[in-house]
């Protein structure tokens, strides 16, 4: 059995990326469901929550909003292809968004 991994990182649009990460890790998603629960923390005045999301392949997503935070750091855990694809994806994602390669650890394949 595949030891459980974990990759953190922090992107400023998590909306855009969820439906593609979501077919990947084999959850459900429908599109808005992020942003409609990032508005309801936004007003609940709450200083932090979680969103997660759970796999049929056995990974979970799960992004911590903090107030006055405009970056979200968002943790994909698994194990398998299924994590190994997710983590690749969001590495992409994060470089697409404009991340700098250095300050953020390459997901190990």
């Amino acid at each position: 059995m595949d030891r459980q991994q974990n990759y953190t990182i922090c992107l400023p649009d998590w909306e855009s990326l969820l439906p593609k990460l979501c077919s990947i890790i084999e959850a459900s998603y429908q599109s808005g469901d992020f942003d409609s629960f990032e508005d309801k923390f936004t007003t609940s005045g709450n200083d932090e929550s979680y969103w997660s999301v759970f796999g049929s392949s056995g990974c979970e997503l799960s992004i911590k909003l903090k107030k006055y935070e405009g970056y979200l750091f968002g943790t994909l855990s698994g194990t398998g292809n299924a994590f190994i694809s997710g983590a690749c994806f969001l590495w992409d994602s994060y470089l697409v968004q404009g991340g700098n390669p250095e300050a953020q650890e390459k997901p190990s394949k």
